[in-house]
């Protein structure tokens, strides 16, 4: 909560009011709900609400539906039984719909000629100006954007970890450093102590899992998309923070503290 309150970069983004800080926020509830739902508390709740989360992402920023594998991995490696497994896909695609229904006023009026419309042009967003880079000129009004035939250069894969490193503090890249090399001492013990004792000894590992193949997932789609941009790097942020967050905790409380007061010391000078 600390780093997604004070990174200057997520300060400034929220205080653009831009659509990518409100779906990266939604997509981490979602995620989160999720993750509750398929490993901790098993209540309907969780599902209900990750559910209303990822409708909410999805009608934000098309972006999000990258997402949508995610917590169909969760259920599919959850700790359910088969049928409730097979219960829960059917509640996520029936409360998704409804809150994307219920969400979506353009709709309500003759949903069986509005849905496929508004598709087709969820659809054309994503393919010609996402992914095929193709530029577009808005109109004010009720005019609709004009998509034009010239596409926009395609950046190189290392455009996103090239804008991280720019916009992450100088604490945070501290801190995101000595993360990756925790996460690697503690992902190699874990399965050394499970060989040996058949016992979990890294009580959040399916968390740091899920987490890293978000930003995985996250980072081939937009980089084969050619549109770019730095504000899409948000989406990386909150869940670096949480893998950060993950990590930290298996430190002991001494050197978390330290980590801790360095990142609060060096956010002095930037604010």
């Amino acid at each position: 909560s600390i780093l997604n309150i004070a990174e200057p970069f997520m300060l400034g983004e929220r205080r653009l009011f831009h659509l990518d800080a409100l779906m990266t926020y939604s997509t981490l509830a979602s995620f989160l709900m999720f993750f509750h739902y398929c490993f901790k508390h098993k209540k309907i709740f969780y599902l209900i609400g990750g559910s209303f989360f990822l409708a909410f992402a999805v009608l934000t920023k098309t972006t999000s539906l990258v997402f949508i594998p995610v917590p169909l991995l969760m259920i599919f490696a959850g700790q359910l039984s088969f049928k409730k497994k097979v219960f829960s896909y059917l509640l996520l695609l029936v409360f998704s719909s409804l809150f994307t229904f219920a969400l979506f006023p353009a709709v309500w009026k003759n949903p069986v000629k509005k849905v496929p419309y508004y598709y087709k042009k969820m659809s054309e967003g994503v393919t010609l100006i996402g992914y095929e880079g193709r530029k577009e000129i808005g109109k004010s009004g009720k005019g609709e954007s004009t998509i034009l035939e010239k596409s926009m250069k395609k950046k190189p894969l290392e455009y996103y970890p090239r804008v991280l490193m720019y916009r992450l503090s100088p604490g945070m890249w501290v801190i995101s450093g000595l993360t990756v090399l925790g996460s690697i001492y503690f992902f190699i013990r874990h399965f050394i102590e499970m060989a040996g004792k058949q016992d979990r000894t890294f009580e959040h590992f399916d968390l740091f899992v899920f987490t890293v193949f978000l930003i995985t997932t996250f980072y081939v789609a937009l980089t084969m998309a050619t549109k770019t941009s730095e504000r899409y790097a948000l989406i990386f942020l909150p869940f670096i923070f949480l893998w950060t967050a993950t990590t930290l905790g298996k430190a002991k409380l001494r050197y978390m503290t330290i980590l801790v007061l360095i990142y609060v010391l060096s956010m002095i000078p930037q604010y």
